[in-house]
């Protein structure tokens, strides 16, 4: 009985310790639809658009720090990585004074690549 009781003790002590690495900031949060809303946003201005209008760099800038401000009260560290990243592109784009039309369509691109991951992973929390 005393084997029974190290034993268990054991087993218990590891799971615990186990537990105690796990990050649960790094679980998905609930699906919350006006975030996605305002991320498939994002991700429409910068795909099919075809120029650089400050209208459109101004919104999308605006977006993207939605989301970022949005993320930094989830406590969820991915989703604030994946969405400063998309906030960054964004306002380098809008901050760039006359951007060439190259410069445009490669950073678009790059907002675009951005959000659809993001698109892709946080559709998903809906299911």
């Amino acid at each position: 009985m005393n084997t029974f009781k190290i034993t268990a003790s054991v087993m218990m002590s590891l799971v615990l310790a186990g537990c105690a690495g796990f990050s649960f900031n790094r679980l998905p949060n609930k699906f919350d639809g006006v975030e996605y809303r305002d991320l498939v946003e994002l991700n429409v201005l910068s795909q099919w658009s075809e120029t650089c209008a400050s209208p459109e760099l101004e919104r999308m800038d605006y977006l993207g720090r939605i989301l970022k401000t949005y993320s930094s009260g989830t406590l969820n560290d991915d989703v604030a990585e994946i969405y400063n990243e998309v906030s960054s592109l964004a306002s380098e784009l809008r901050a760039r004074e006359n951007p060439s039309e190259t410069y445009c369509k490669l950073k678009r691109n790059n907002i675009t690549e951005a959000t659809n991951k993001a698109i892709e992973v946080f559709g998903g929390r809906s299911k």
